[in-house]
């Protein structure tokens, strides 16, 4: 395919990479014994690469931005492939069985959820491809990437995965089960959580797309993106001057659920990016064929508004509005949709970190300082809500503060109970009167 050129490609690395001292930096540390300057070089915070593309909103359009990404960032998409055994295990049983003409459960599910993506959004799916090809992955190991969440819970008992899942056990006897938010009325804070590759691996994507005849904007974002995945699933603010964040949740499914088959977290979280409300962004990310579900946490800048919401198979939700004093929790449990079967070999880090938080609760101002002081929090040894290397094998990936009154997010890249030692970048969240 040739490549339209409509793709705006301005990737931005923010700040010099930590674990590779520059020649400077090197010199000074073997001649200079001064210990402030070693302080100020451990201090140095990871690097978070971004990019902007901007593209016609047609498929050929979303087909240049997604090929953009995947050409910026095609190392990081290699290495977030290697080394997710899990992944490449199931694209290699998909290619195994297509080549013994054998058709299995999962490759059912798979071509489904495949077949189902590309009904209802398929701009996301040329997106997608885009990145594919860019990269120089397969389609389908990016797709298998995108719908991880969904095939990794109905097909969680395959004993050709075991291996690995005994190997994510030998810590803790538990499995991964990522992120936190702690809300206010007027913001909300989130620790995002994942593997040591992801620190390395994750970037920035701003993401603008138009009309094509008149030039006019159709959807602008930008959010923490993880590499080959589809924007959205991770934090990030749209030009509506809507904010969001994520948490996975783990409720259990079987190969004989009526919405194996239907649509993925990730894909709803992209078409969640475009919403003007609220209201809107709930909708989106609740639709009846829904496989999964996760807690979303929105702000609305225009309106001041925060609430927290519970999403689960078949678009079943909870929506908690933030309307007191109080600070509030969510991490990887359903609070309050309990009827949900959760698999519990996933919770015991979000049941320590929210009895952490309960114990830390009564003493915390009611404010960002109160929110980060719990997010870098580390009392608990072996789950600790500000991660590195624990029982699980995750780390805090980076800290995201929306203050909603004031318009304001701000990006920690290390413990945020640091403040600015660790704050990477403080910008305006776009109120919809202006354009980002």
């Amino acid at each position: 395919m040739v490549l339209p050129r409509c793709a705006v490609l301005l990737p931005l690395v923010l700040l010099v990479n930590p674990y590779v001292p520059t020649t400077t930096a090197k010199r000074e540390s073997r001649n200079n014994d001064n210990a402030t300057s070693l302080r100020q070089e451990e201090q140095q915070l990871p690097p978070l690469p971004s990019i902007y593309v901007s593209c016609p909103n047609t498929p050929e359009g979303h087909y240049a931005c997604g090929y953009s990404i995947g050409v910026r960032f095609s190392s990081n998409i290699a290495e977030s492939i290697r080394s997710s055994s899990l992944a490449t295990s199931i694209y290699a049983q998909l290619q195994q069985h297509r080549e013994e003409s054998n058709i299995s459960k999962l490759e059912q599910t798979f071509l489904q959820m495949k077949q189902t993506a590309n009904d209802t959004y398929p701009l996301y799916v040329k997106e997608l491809e885009g990145t594919a090809d860019g990269s120089g992955q397969p389609l389908d190991q990016i797709l298998v990437l995108n719908f991880l969440q969904e095939i990794s819970l109905v097909y969680r008992n395959d004993t050709s995965w075991e291996w690995e899942r005994q190997q994510q056990r030998r810590r803790s006897g538990a499995l991964p089960d990522r992120c936190t938010d702690v809300l206010l009325s007027n913001m909300f804070a989130h620790n995002e959580d994942g593997f040591g590759v992801d620190v390395r691996t994750m970037y920035r994507v701003h993401y603008r797309t138009y009309d094509p005849t008149s030039g006019e904007t159709v959807e602008q974002f930008n959010a923490m993106t993880y590499p080959g995945r589809l924007s959205g699933w991770g934090p990030g603010y749209n030009r509506h001057g809507i904010v969001w964040s994520s948490n996975m949740l783990y409720p259990s499914l079987q190969s004989s659920s009526p919405y194996l088959g239907g649509l993925a977290t990730i894909f709803v979280s992209r078409a969640m990016t475009k919403a003007r409300t609220i209201q809107e962004a709930v909708g989106i990310c609740t639709p009846s064929n829904l496989i999964a579900g996760q807690n979303q946490n929105f702000g609305d800048v225009k309106t001041g508004e925060v609430v927290t919401v519970e999403t689960a198979p078949g678009g079943k939700f909870d929506m908690l509005r933030i309307s007191d004093n109080q600070i509030h929790f969510h991490a990887n449990q359903y609070l309050r949709m309990t009827d949900i079967d959760q698999l519990q070999d996933h919770l015991p880090s979000s049941i320590h970190r929210h009895a952490r938080f309960e114990e830390m609760r009564a003493n915390l101002a009611e404010n960002a300082d109160g929110l980060l002081t719990f997010l870098g929090d580390q009392a608990d040894p072996k789950y600790p809500v500000y991660r590195h290397d624990d029982a699980n094998g995750e780390y805090t990936l980076f800290t995201i503060a929306f203050d909603i009154s004031e318009r304001v997010m701000r990006i920690f890249r290390g413990n945020p109970k640091e403040g600015g030692l660790s704050l990477l970048s403080e910008e305006r969240i776009d109120d919809g009167t202006n354009s980002l």
